[in-house]
């Protein structure tokens, strides 16, 4: 669960809030109970969450043996060391259609093992390059709609 996109927690670890009188979610660790109650649940932790630093949070959380982490960005990830570090963002090269080429950011592969090369070898197909085989034979267009819907502008 995410509290106002700052935090991620499992919600039947959550502590009881001292003096809150509230009772704590620890003895209901099933799901049928967290989906039942989801709107309370999450209603608690934002009320709690909303009083303090998302730092804060996070290390009360910590200190009472909760799962919780910071959400991040896709730059923040990129960009954290220890990600770099496990080299686990690299760049890899894609060839355009029409002869040009760039390179996109695309995650390692895990486990990394000793004397292999852990590089994604391929950025995977061009965007559009099974376009027609899908409106084809998935959504049964026929052969002649599909260079209409191009022309059209529809699919590119």
């Amino acid at each position: 669960m995410s509290h106002n996109g700052i935090l991620n927690y499992v919600p039947h670890q959550c502590p009881k809030r001292e003096g809150s009188g509230k009772r704590s979610r620890r003895d209901d660790l099933q799901n049928h109970y967290h989906v039942k109650k989801q709107v309370e649940i999450e209603g608690a932790i934002s009320e709690w969450t909303s009083q303090h630093l998302a730092e804060e949070v996070i290390d009360m959380m910590n200190r009472a043996g909760v799962l919780v982490g910071q959400v991040v960005t896709v730059k923040e990830v990129v960009e954290n060391e220890q990600v770099q570090a496990w080299d686990a963002v690299q760049e890899v090269p894609v060839q355009g259609s029409n002869g040009d080429s760039w390179n996109i950011k695309m995650q390692g592969m895990f486990p990394l093992i000793d004397g292999v090369d852990s590089k994604p070898m391929w950025s995977g197909p061009n965007l559009g390059f099974h376009t027609d085989e899908v409106l084809r034979n998935n959504l049964g267009l026929s052969v002649d709609v599909v260079p209409k819907l191009r022309a059209d502008g529809i699919v590119g």
